[in-house]
């Protein structure tokens, strides 16, 4: 997308890597919804970064996710889902 448009771009997982590499860490545990944990768009650039990296295992992507859209994306912070997570 970069390369189509005249606006400059800042990837997150970009951002992330730079600041966890700032604070000497080198290996991170990623939470987000199925398509930053599935798809390899957050997770190419971690690497680029030179970061070791861990997803939530396969069995809990799917309560994470739903509790990603249906309730931190619209300001609901339940305590049942922190002990769940």
């Amino acid at each position: 997308m970069q390369a189509t448009i005249n606006v400059p771009l800042s990837h997150i997982a970009d951002a992330v890597g730079r600041e966890v590499q700032q604070a000497g860490i080198t290996c991170v545990g990623v939470l987000g919804t199925r398509f930053v944990m599935e798809q390899d768009f957050y997770s190419e650039r971690l690497i680029a970064s030179g970061l070791a990296f861990f997803f939530a295992a396969d069995y809990a992507r799917g309560a994470i996710h739903e509790i990603i859209y249906k309730e931190l994306s619209v300001g609901n912070i339940n305590n049942s889902s922190q002990q769940e997570v």
